[in-house]
């Protein structure tokens, strides 16, 4: 599936192209659930268990090239040790969700813990 862009996330990439250019300001979570088309971070349901943390993005590489491309650092979430169902990711930025997108498989988390890796790559026209 494609990375959706919430209407907020869509200003302020009016704004500032999304181009992710502060990266502090810019983080990855994991969510369990979702409202049909989230708008806010209330729509989803950020995973928990033993271990898992959302993670600061960290941009590689963009260009201004049309259409534009920015490439981020692949981010790795471990659990350490518990139950998790986990459908996709979404950023956002300090507390507004920028967008989402679900895995096309949703997957689960064994007790034993384990990792899921995310690399993403953000596509501008």
């Amino acid at each position: 599936m494609a990375f959706t862009y919430t209407n907020k996330g869509r200003q302020l990439g009016n704004q500032d192209d999304v181009n992710f250019s502060d990266p502090g300001n810019y983080t990855m979570v994991l969510y369990s659930a979702r409202e049909t088309s989230p708008e806010t971070l209330a729509d989803i349901t950020e995973c928990t268990g033993t271990g898992y943390a959302a993670i600061e993005m960290t941009p590689v590489a963009s260009t201004d090239a049309n259409p534009s491309v920015a490439s981020f650092a692949a981010v790795s979430f471990v659990f350490t040790g518990s139950e998790a169902t986990i459908l996709g990711f979404a950023i956002k930025r300090d507390t507004t969700l920028i967008g989402w997108e679900d895995f096309d498989t949703p997957g689960s988390m064994p007790a034993t813990g384990g990792t899921v890796r995310v690399q993403f790559t953000q596509n501008r026209a």
